[in-house]
């Protein structure tokens, strides 16, 4: 008997912590839809729980606004965005989207006590964030206010502050480093055309290792 409560005991505590892992709708306008692994597309209304795993999709002139306990998360039209994982912990928080098309806002809430990590991810660049605001479409990001460390699937990164932009380049250079990069030619880089990344590679001049950069 004593086995059988502690099973349901546990059951009802891993459902409520299930639970835990969802956003809320608390606004959408237009023609705004969701979507779980293997399931239809169903229409976004206010109110309603989005689970983890499922695909939001904003048509033209179309939104919707999503609040977890520790961010909220503005999807603009033409945004199609799938909730990876959402964990809020007594040890911290966890959230991560994959961004495939369109642009995000968010707003995460910084705790001074307990870890908040928030990254959105696209097939370019992943911005992480670290209790702050920005908006996101992939590979130009827009900090707001606080931090955002932004990086390539290659291991290049660069924190940018508040005010700051950032755009990721197709081959997973920050705009920032290859700039600095060109800065630091002695000719035209027009020259080279699209092949002077490979050639800077080629001379030693760039590396995955090597393009860390802090964005004052």
């Amino acid at each position: 008997m004593k086995k059988m409560i502690l099973i349901i005991t546990t059951l009802l505590v891993s459902a409520l912590f299930v639970y835990g892992q969802e956003v809320v709708v608390k606004e959408a306008t237009g023609r705004v839809q969701f979507q779980v692994p293997g399931g239809n597309w169903s229409p976004v209304e206010k109110g309603i729980v989005i689970p983890v795993s499922a695909t939001i999709s904003t048509g033209f002139q179309s939104r919707a606004v999503l609040e977890s306990p520790r961010s909220t998360i503005v999807v603009q039209p033409l945004t199609r965005l799938t909730i990876d994982e959402l964990q809020s912990r007594d040890s911290g928080s966890r959230t991560s989207l994959s961004l495939r098309t369109g642009r995000i806002s968010a707003v995460v809430k910084k705790n001074d006590t307990e870890p908040t990590r928030f990254q959105v991810k696209s097939p370019i660049a992943t911005a992480a964030v670290r209790g702050t605001q920005f908006s996101f479409n992939g590979f130009q990001l827009q900090v707001e206010e606080g931090l955002v460390a932004f990086s390539s699937d290659g291991g290049r990164v660069i924190t940018v502050p508040l005010g700051g932009f950032s755009e990721m380049q197709e081959d997973g250079i920050p705009l920032e480093v290859l700039k600095a990069l060109l800065d630091n030619l002695t000719v035209d880089p027009a020259a080279f055309g699209d092949t002077i990344l490979s050639l800077l590679g080629d001379f030693g001049l760039i590396s995955p290792d090597d393009l860390v950069v802090i964005v004052q």
